[in-house]
């Protein structure tokens, strides 16, 4: 057991000084193993940037076919003394103390755990082995070697065959990948023979001795639920056969960590334009085949073999021989983390995809794996009715033999895991504090890479691969859209946001009832280093590290219908995200797949647009006294509406502008507003709970003839605009009137007499 951490003097692996449960080589015993390290000031630094690594082993035959459950579990215990718990420590490095179990006073850190299927080796007939197999992420993003989420300076792209490369490699998480990623999966395949001593099985010399050859070795990745989650796609192939005679001339075996005593035969190297020809099956299970028949499209000294041994070439599939197949993905699916906006854990962000592998040898090409279960003992090839010599009632092993049947000795498992790249989009509906009778959505799309408690990419400057590419949005029945403005913001995990200025008009179009939106105008992504991070969080750079990616559309809209309802299930709004290929700091695959999510719950909102208009004047009696006249009038959309109203305006009737003319007021911006046939322009929106109050002036044409005259005046709102006649204005949405009383002052004469 060892460790790997990053300590302030760089990377190194240590083995610390522990106590363990004493355990025994050899023996299959199942139980509770206890280690206990020291939390010294290395092993605390440890605990923030440290590796565990555990190896276990595989015991046959007892449990063979048996799912296996291991568990590591972390607690942390107080330090033992006479008060609390014991734990003998003695001086001899690694050796069993006295500890209390896992109790009360031990606190939980974490925990992983994983099922492991044990499959136990050997044959007594020919067959292939899969012998090793794992998935590793190829395209790595820049140096971080702090792992604080910004670029080391430079902006230093990692690359496998560097030193930094070599230092940093096992923390870097290459079993981990996401969407945009290149993935390359690796199996190692073993041509075992068989026997035909005393174990009941035969050899493939004795089927050669009968003509019956493979032809045909085909191998076989049962990626479980890959469609589903991850939509893995080849690109390429690379197909190698060894044989086991030592020439040091083992070609690319280090990458495939397997023995490179070796010697590679031949090299086949398939792109992505003649992968077709290897692949009879592009779903979840994808099945390659390589031939040694010249008549056939996969023959492995066609003209996609790139190597040969001049030496040792190869000539046909036989014993002693090795094969190593590497399969290059791009991932072209995402899925939707558990807690999908919220605080998320490891199992939340995370898709364990486990993958299969079985090879199997041929006469001829399988179409699929249901192959017939082929005789894998001497008893069988007799109950299947063949013989290896002629004999009555049974046929002669021959090439119909070997076709008939695909041999397999031993399938191998790995397991590579998917991290989620959460795309959503959410918002709400609202009635337009700016715009008369109108409603704004506002929708936010989000990119969310993994993050939370768990840190998918350490050490890696590794944003998310998508990009929102095209918004689409239903416009609810009734009303019509007059602007669409936008806010891009970034979030930094930890909390920082950096936003762009908001109220940002873009340019949309409109086909029937959607809009649609190119977001090429989005802003570009930052490669931030270290250097720049303090700048960048004071001017608002757009961060592309580890964040999450949020972009907000307001939709204005408005109608000129009066009491207008709006329930419209189907509103929607959908994004088709794309890749962040022209990122200058990524190393990303351009997939064909992209996904759209369409959030439709959101924006069935009922919106009822009405409004209550109350008026009140001072004062509602008036005694002219000069030749103008002024009143305080204070215009009100009470508690009871529900909507802002539009367009409010006042009308005096004809029968005072009889007595009265140049009906004024002085707005906010210090202009006289005067009254066109007798309709007086106030505001463009009046808000809920709202009141206006202008000081409304006029200037009197003639005397009263009665002592008290009665008047009317008219306050409205109005969703079309403000109304152009009288005839319209008793159309308006919402109408109230307000009665003033006019009366003589008492007259009075005042005579001057002046002597000469």
């Amino acid at each position: 057991m060892f460790i790997c951490c990053v300590l302030p003097n760089g990377l190194i692996t240590i083995r610390p000084k522990n106590y363990y449960t004493t355990i025994k080589p050899g023996n299959c015993d199942s139980g509770a193993y206890y280690f206990y390290w020291d939390l010294d000031s290395t092993l605390l630094q440890v605990l923030d940037s440290g590796n565990f690594f555990f190896r276990v082993q595989a015991c046959c035959p007892a449990v063979e076919g048996k799912a296996n459950h291991v568990e590591v579990r972390f607690y942390l215990m107080p330090l033992p003394n006479i008060n609390c718990d014991t734990l003998t420590y003695v001086a001899t490095h690694d050796t069993a103390p006295t500890p209390a179990k896992i109790d009360t006073n031990f606190i939980p850190l974490s925990s992983v755990m994983h099922d492991i299927n044990i499959l136990c080796p050997g044959c007594v007939v020919p067959g292939a082995i899969a012998a090793t197999s794992f998935m590793v992420r190829k395209s790595l993003g820049l140096q971080d070697a702090n792992n604080n989420g910004f670029a080391d300076n430079g902006l230093i792209k990692i690359t496998d065959t560097s030193a930094w490369y070599n230092n940093f490699k096992p923390l870097l998480q290459t079993n981990f990948s996401t969407y945009g990623d290149s993935v390359a999966d690796y199996v190692t395949i073993y041509f075992q023979d068989g026997d035909a001593g005393g174990g009941g099985g035969y050899t493939y010399a004795q089927m050669l001795n009968n003509d019956a050859k493979f032809h045909f070795i085909q191998v076989s990745k049962n990626l479980l639920k890959n469609s589903a989650k991850m939509g893995l796609i080849p690109t390429g192939i690379t197909f190698y056969v060894d044989t086991n005679i030592n020439t040091s001339n083992c070609y690319n075996c280090g990458e495939f960590k397997v023995d490179t005593t070796w010697s590679t035969m031949a090299q086949v190297t398939v792109g992505v334009n003649d992968l077709p020809n290897y692949i009879v099956q592009d779903t979840d299970n994808f099945l390659f085949s390589f031939s040694d028949t010249a008549a056939d499209v996969t023959y492995i000294n066609n003209a996609n073999n790139t190597y040969t041994d001049s030496i040792y070439p190869f000539t046909s599939i036989n014993a002693n021989q090795r094969y190593r197949l590497k399969v290059n993905y791009i991932e072209c699916k995402t899925f939707d983390a558990i807690n999908k906006g919220s605080t998320q854990t490891a199992v939340d962000v995370t898709h364990k995809m486990a993958i299969n592998n079985e090879a199997t040898f041929s006469g001829i090409k399988q179409t699929d794996m249901s192959h017939d279960v082929y005789p894998n003992n001497l008893a069988a090839v007799y109950a299947a009715g063949w013989s290896f010599i002629a004999q009555q009632g049974f046929d002669t092993v021959n090439q119909t033999f070997a076709n008939t049947y695909s041999w397999w000795c031993q399938q191998n498992g790995t397991i590579h895991y998917g991290v989620s790249t959460d795309k959503y989009v959410d918002g709400f509906q609202n009635f337009s504090t700016t715009v008369a009778c109108g409603a704004v959505a506002t929708i936010n799309e989000t990119v969310r890479s993994a993050d939370g408690l768990f840190d998918a990419f350490p050490f890696e400057y590794k944003p998310p691969s998508l990009f929102f590419g095209q918004t689409n949005y239903t416009i609810p029945s009734g009303l019509t859209v007059d602007s669409v403005k936008q806010q891009n913001v970034y979030q930094q995990v930890g909390g920082t946001y950096q936003a762009t200025p908001k109220d940002t008009a873009i340019a949309f179009n409109i086909a029937g009832n959607t809009i649609t939106i190119n977001q090429s105008n989005a802003l570009p992504f930052a490669c931030v280093p270290d250097s720049d991070a303090a700048s960048f969080l004071a001017n608002n750079i757009a961060f592309a590290g580890d964040v999450h990616v949020n972009k907000k559309y307001n939709y204005y809209m408005s109608t000129d219908s009066c009491n207008l309802t709006i329930l419209d299930p189907d509103a929607c709004a959908s994004i088709a995200f794309t890749d962040t290929i022209d990122i200058p700091c990524l190393d990303v695959a351009s997939c064909a797949i992209h996904d759209t999510v369409c959030n439709s719950n959101t924006y069935s909102d009922t919106l009822f647009f009405q409004t209550h208009l109350q008026t009140a004047i001072l004062p509602t009696i008036y005694k002219p006294v000069t030749d103008s006249v002024c009143f305080l009038v204070a215009m009100s959309n009470i508690e009871d509406s529900i909507s802002p109203g539009g367009f409010l305006f006042i009308y005096i009737p004809s029968a005072l502008q009889y007595f009265f003319s140049n009906w004024h007021f002085t707005n906010a911006q210090n202009q006289i507003v005067y009254a066109t046939n007798g309709i007086i322009p106030v505001s463009q929106i009046l808000g809920i709970n709202k009141t206006d109050t202008i000081t409304l002036c006029a200037y009197m044409n003639s005397c009263l003839t009665a002592d008290t005259t009665r008047f009317k005046i008219y306050t409205g709102l109005d969703c079309s605009g403000y109304p152009a006649d009288s005839d319209a204005v008793m159309q308006s949405c919402d109408l109230d009137s307000v009665e003033i009383t006019l009366q003589k002052a008492n007259p009075f004469f005042i005579h001057r007499r002046q002597s000469k």
